[in-house]
């Protein structure tokens, strides 16, 4: 089967089991086979996964078959989707903060019991974590003993294929016995900065936009400075989690489009949409969701840039939610002098999406619901000037504004100083003279 990772002296391969599963088999290369280092260290890699078996977050051991009177080294674990490493690079897939905490939770789960257990790992990195199609987390090759003294060009470490030497701690560099529980502690700050933002961590982390402080003592140079081992660091990891879920800040989307746009009035399309659709609200509609996006889209041409980069279906269920939370807005708490600026916005929206008719027909009934159901004198005067100077000229959505006008059954004042013969379209002629005449 295919060769799916490898190390110094040691090869994994995917293998197909006698009850017809896929599994993932781990086996000393034949040159390594009379090494006394290499088959001790492999030996103990088998013996700690077995006191680790009870544990779901580290790598389930099937069986080992290891026979050294056959030079037989050998054993067979259930086999995962990708690292974690393939798993933050994949496009398909949409890294919320909240996978993003789901994965480092169970690391950290993992790592806290092998430290109760007094279980060292020595390599932690992205290539050592697993992830299985439901998103479970397995830590795997538990107790290899690398040899950090030298490193190869590029600054990977000198056991091929596990991970960098970045995630390293400083002290097992220099000697692997110099490893204790605080090198795993260091390697676990490496791994949350990698999590979090998706970037390889440098050497030195100097700054990091959340859970800085934790991340810096995690990862300090010094080993004195850093958390006693996983189980002290899973403690403050908690506290610290706490905190952002308190402030708001534990998932960027869990910010409010007005805070969105506060802090990056540039936020790109998909965050500003993703932002959008999640229409968080603290204080009120209004300053949350409705002035923010309102002052994003201002421009007609800002608004067909938007339109054209998310697309017209989600540029439509961002429509339809903003007329969703404006009819379910509080009557009291917002400015009711900027009601205007509704009737700007929907008929900036009418024209930046002249593409597309889906989104101009709810153009025109915002309109409509402001003028005529929400009797609002200043998009009054806005929906009679857009009726008298025929600025509907495709037929089809003339219709669909007339049809609209006479279901909602409502109207208001100034309609009925209207001169219907100044009105080209003949559905919306029809339309205005009946309700004058009601």
């Amino acid at each position: 089967m295919d060769k799916i990772g490898a190390g110094a002296f040691a090869e994994v391969r995917a293998e197909i089991n006698e009850n017809g599963e896929e599994v993932a088999v781990k086996r000393i290369l034949d040159k390594y086979k009379d090494n006394g280092n290499y088959t001790h260290r492999f030996k103990k890699e088998v013996e700690m996964l077995n006191k680790l078996s009870e544990h779901p977050n580290i790598v389930p051991l099937i069986e080992d078959r290891i026979n050294e009177d056959n030079q037989e080294y050998v054993y067979v674990m259930k086999r995962a989707r990708c690292n974690l490493k393939e798993f933050m690079l994949k496009p398909s897939i949409e890294l919320t903060d909240t996978i993003r905490f789901s994965l480092f939770d169970q690391i950290v789960e993992a790592l806290a019991f092998a430290h109760s257990k007094d279980v060292l790992h020595r390599d932690l990195s992205p290539n050592n974590i697993l992830i299985t199609e439901s998103f479970t987390v397995w830590i795997a090759d538990f107790g290899l003993g690398k040899d950090y003294t030298t490193k190869s060009i590029g600054g990977k470490s000198s056991i091929a294929g596990h991970g960098t030497a970045v995630y390293v701690a400083p002290e097992q560099t220099e000697k692997l016995s110099n490893a204790t529980k605080k090198s795993d502690v260091y390697s676990l700050g490496k791994l949350f900065y990698f999590i979090l933002t998706g970037n390889e961590p440098p050497y030195v982390i100097t700054s990091v936009d959340r859970f800085e402080r934790l991340i810096k003592r995690a990862s300090s140079e010094q080993p004195d400075h850093r958390y006693k081992d996983a189980i002290d660091f899973k403690e403050e990891y908690e506290k610290a989690k706490q905190i952002q879920i308190i402030l708001g800040q534990d998932d960027k989307f869990n910010r409010t489009l007005g805070e969105l746009l506060n802090s990056n009035p540039k936020a790109p399309w998909n965050e500003f949409h993703e932002v959008a659709m999640k229409c968080n609200v603290i204080e009120h509609d209004w300053f949350d969701f409705i002035e923010p996006a309102m002052e994003k889209l201002k421009d007609i041409n800002v608004i067909y840039e938007y339109v054209e980069h998310i697309g017209e279906d989600a540029a439509l269920s961002f429509i339809k939610l903003f007329r969703e939370r404006l009819r379910e807005m509080p009557g009291i708490g917002w400015p009711y002098s900027d009601d205007y600026r509704i009737g700007i916005f929907a008929e900036n929206l009418y024209i930046g999406s002249h593409l597309y008719t889906s989104i101009r027909k709810e153009a025109l009934e915002l309109l409509w619901d402001w003028a005529a159901k929400e009797d609002r004198w200043a998009i009054q005067d806005r929906v009679m000037s857009f009726i008298k100077d025929n600025k509907i000229r495709d037929k089809s959505l003339a219709d669909h504004f007339a049809y609209y006008m006479l279901e909602t059954g409502k109207t208001f004042r100034k309609l009925n100083t209207l001169n219907t013969r100044l009105i080209q379209q003949d559905s919306i002629k029809r339309a205005v003279i009946r309700l004058q005449s009601n």
